[in-house]
């Protein structure tokens, strides 16, 4: 079930309609709003809060305009996928993200420095996406 909610992602405040895990703790009847600070410390959190940086990070580093929007397009699917529990999606999305990242450091659009950099903050989201994968997936046979 999906609910208005205000989810805050390492002091970003995410608001839309969420379908907000058990895990989480954030339970709501529909129609009423749940608000909920993300800081990290499980596996869910770990995933949005490591796509929160990798957003971060685009914005930060990556100078051509029309590159850092096709990145952090990717980045935003993936954070939607994650908080939509589509974790095989924002996995796909990450990788996509990856491969772009890897092509616009071999075209020269990125110095290898960025390159490496975002590309290192891709693997850990990937990393982190799936560990929130594996938290799910043990809660569904426990």
């Amino acid at each position: 079930m999906r609910i208005k909610s205000t989810l805050t992602v390492l002091g970003i405040a995410l608001a839309g309609a969420f379908a907000l895990p058990a895990s989480v703790g954030a339970q709501s009847a529909p129609g009423t709003t749940t608000t909920y600070t993300c800081d990290g410390s499980d596996a869910y959190c770990a995933a949005l809060a490591s796509l929160a940086d990798l957003q971060a990070t685009v914005a930060e580093l990556v100078p051509d305009v029309h590159l850092a929007f096709s990145l952090n397009v990717k980045v935003q699917a993936a954070t939607n996928s994650v908080l939509a529990g589509q974790y095989d999606a924002a996995l796909g999305q990450l990788i996509a993200l990856g491969n772009q990242v890897n092509a616009a450091g071999q075209s020269g659009q990125l110095d290898d420095k960025t390159t490496t950099t975002v590309g290192n903050k891709v693997q850990i989201s990937s990393i982190n996406v799936n560990k929130a994968k594996d938290a799910a997936s043990t809660k569904l046979f426990q």
